[in-house]
């Protein structure tokens, strides 16, 4: 492990060596239950704790899982989205990746079937990855690029594969 400037981020961050270079290291909260902006903004006080452990001082990536319902909360909401950066920068985290799936209930004993629901067919799935597009973009640090993990475009609905094609949603984001 060791701290270096990484493009597009604003200060040292713990990073891992790899083949060529660094990678920033991040922490991901879909393992820690949330699903509203409340929960997910105590959730960050874990996260700064294992940061804490590994490197005191440093800035660390955070792969933040964002559920639909705190998705809603932060889309659209410039105060809701400087109170959440301020908790960020507080704890010295920095967003590196948005995980946009499931929808909810990430913690809940169901199957996979389950946390594909709503899937691209419908509205609702389309409506949650723009929210969580516009999430990523305005806690971006800048000139990074937040990339965004979500539900894949093909998987089985009901025993049957979706094709791009029957993916049209208008209104798009």
């Amino acid at each position: 492990l060791l701290a270096s400037e990484i493009s597009g981020y604003h200060d040292p961050m713990l990073t891992v060596r790899a083949v060529g270079g660094a990678a920033p290291l991040c922490y991901s909260t879909n393992v820690h239950p949330g699903e509203d902006l409340a929960a997910l903004t105590a959730n960050l006080d874990k996260v700064a704790a294992v940061r804490d452990r590994v490197a005191p001082g440093q800035v660390m990536g955070l792969g933040l899982w964002l559920p639909a319902a705190a998705a809603n909360e932060l889309a659209g909401d410039p105060t809701a989205i400087d109170s959440f950066r301020a908790g960020l920068a507080a704890r010295k985290l920095e967003l590196a990746t948005i995980t946009a799936v499931p929808y909810g209930g990430f913690h809940e004993p169901v199957g996979k079937e389950q946390d594909s629901r709503p899937d691209w067919t419908t509205e609702a799935r389309v409506a949650y990855t723009c929210k969580a597009a516009e999430v990523a973009a305005a806690l971006a640090p800048e000139g990074a690029v937040i990339p965004i993990s979500t539900l894949g475009v093909g998987w089985p609905l009901d025993g049957q594969v979706a094709v791009v094609g029957e993916l049209e949603h208008p209104g798009k984001c």
